[in-house]
């Protein structure tokens, strides 16, 4: 008894070398997607933390005076 592989002629290995290049294309391109995603992440974060620190600087120049004069509670 013989066996025989799945791929039996040369234009079979053809079918599979291209199958396996599609699949490493879509592995390259999903894996730049979610670099591209965590990129997108993180400049959302770090404009969301240079708002806050916005926040905080507009909330200083306001209270500050006022808390250097004790009148923090009057506010």
């Amino acid at each position: 008894m013989q066996t025989t592989l799945p791929c039996t002629k040369v234009g079979d290995w053809g079918v599979v070398g291209h199958q396996v290049y599609i699949n490493a294309n879509h592995f390259a391109l999903s894996t730049l997607n979610n670099g591209l995603s965590t990129l997108r992440g993180a400049r959302l974060a770090l404009e969301g933390v240079n708002r806050l620190f916005q926040l905080l600087e507009h909330l200083s120049a306001v209270l500050g005076p006022k808390l250097l004069k004790g009148q923090a509670t009057k506010i």
